[in-house]
């Protein structure tokens, strides 16, 4: 289980603490490949719990955490997904509060023009960034595979696509 964080997302004011949390979710899914083949699970957490760093919050938001996120709402997810019960690997799990849910990472179709250009990326902004129909990305591969609805796949059986 890796302990990555929201903050992953951004902040606005720690970029090397973010940039950190966001390097343990690419460990995760790779840890999370080359674990399958030996039964071995690797999923990271998103935690959300009342801790010294959420003391030093402002006020209000203190209040809120201490009131709503005691870290036991934080371990008894993460002790079920250690668990020999858990089957599931390569996930990313918000915990907090007694909310437990999963994040993911997804593609939708965008555009595709062989004579693309800056202009037409503009013209077409709106249905590169809409997410209606995404679908999950679970790896490169999966994400690698898309470009063959477009594209002949003529490399062979190795790499990431």
């Amino acid at each position: 289980m890796n302990v990555s964080s929201s903050a992953m997302l951004g902040i606005g004011t720690l970029a090397p603490y973010s940039s950190a949390k966001a390097a343990l979710l690419g460990l995760t899914a790779e840890a999370a490949i080359e674990g399958k083949a030996h039964n071995i699970l690797v999923n990271a957490i998103f935690p959300a719990g009342y801790s010294r760093l959420a003391a030093k919050s402002q006020e209000d938001q203190r209040v809120w955490m201490e009131r709503y996120f005691q870290p036991e709402l934080v371990a008894r997810p993460v002790a079920f997904f250690v668990s020999r019960e858990m089957n599931a690997s390569g996930d990313i799990y918000g915990v907090g509060a007694g909310r437990v849910s999963r994040l993911g990472m997804f593609n939708n179709e965008g555009y595709f023009d062989r004579e693309l250009n800056a202009e037409t990326v503009g013209e077409q902004l709106d249905k590169i960034r809409d997410l209606a129909g995404a679908e999950h990305v679970g790896s490169s591969a999966d994400e690698n595979f898309r470009y063959t609805r477009w594209v002949p796949w003529t490399g062979g059986r190795s790499g990431t696509f």
